[in-house]
């Protein structure tokens, strides 16, 4: 599986000759071990539970429930993917089904948050990194308080100068179990910033560490090749435009005669 493989990859001057023995079994027996408990897995591996309890920390978990959550997310996503077929008109559909969980109080709320803090950060795992960017720009044509960190160095840099109580941060995260997504929202809570999370309609880690959620539906498209899911921006992208077209509202800037709180999604839209 491509997802294990590539965290092997980030991680790999951590791993032991044992770690690698354990992640070799784990990659052989993906299908079931998300079944295994903790003890299971050690002596299937012939190695103690501290062992196990180590690797999945050197991995970025906080612990094995996370790691084995991890691994049940991408096999079933891809399942899922592998099994049904994508509709023609998936995009819309997907729109559709955002739109009707997209609560009119919870954009309110949020820019509400925006409005009180002193710096805002958007944050964005992996392909998302570029949602959090291109939002941040629009925001800062009408206020320059908003940053997007572009990598794991810009983000500790921002929590050593910039990240205080009256920082607002939106994480935004397909899965809500980007582990360093994960790592950041937690020092967001030490510091006492005010955090908002976008993610896939799922229960997820990211989404526990957060004051205020926004839910985004989404179809996956199975690419076989590299035996792994590709998702679409949009449905993130629509929530942050949502946002933005609030903060507009709110700052008299955007003169319209179709109402924010009642506009919908429509076929005609794509």
């Amino acid at each position: 599986m491509k997802y294990l493989s590539k965290l092997i990859k980030e991680n790999e001057e951590k791993l032991s000759t044992t770690d690698y023995k354990i992640l070799n079994f784990v990659l052989e027996n993906v299908e079931k071990v998300d079944t295994f408990s903790i003890n299971t897995l050690a002596d299937h591996c012939f190695v103690s539970h501290a062992t196990i309890l180590r690797l999945a920390k050197k991995l970025g978990f906080s612990g094995y429930s996370e790691f084995k959550s991890y691994i049940k997310f991408n096999k079933t996503t891809i399942d899922e993917a592998r099994s049904g077929e994508i509709s023609r008109s998936f995009l819309i559909e997907d729109l559709k089904k955002t739109s009707d969980l997209l609560k009119e109080q919870s954009v309110s709320q949020a820019v509400e948050a925006i409005e009180k803090a002193d710096r805002v950060y958007l944050i964005g795992s992996w392909l998302l990194k570029s949602s959090a960017y291109f939002t941040a720009m629009r925001f800062n044509y009408y206020d320059s308080k908003f940053i997007s960190p572009q990598n794991e160095e810009e983000v500790e840099i921002a929590f050593l100068n910039g990240i205080s109580s009256n920082t607002l941060i939106i994480f935004l995260s397909f899965s809500g179990e980007s582990k360093n997504i994960i790592k950041y929202a937690k020092k967001a809570q030490q510091v006492g910033a005010t955090s908002i999370s976008i993610t896939s309609i799922t229960k997820n880690s990211l989404s526990k560490l957060c004051a205020l959620n926004f839910w985004a539906y989404y179809s996956v498209i199975y690419e076989p090749k590299n035996n792994e899911c590709i998702a679409s921006n949009l449905m993130i992208d629509y929530i942050l435009e949502k946002i933005f077209l609030r903060y507009l509202h709110n700052h008299e800037i955007l003169n319209t005669t179709t109402s924010i709180e009642t506009s919908e999604v429509h076929d005609d839209m794509l």
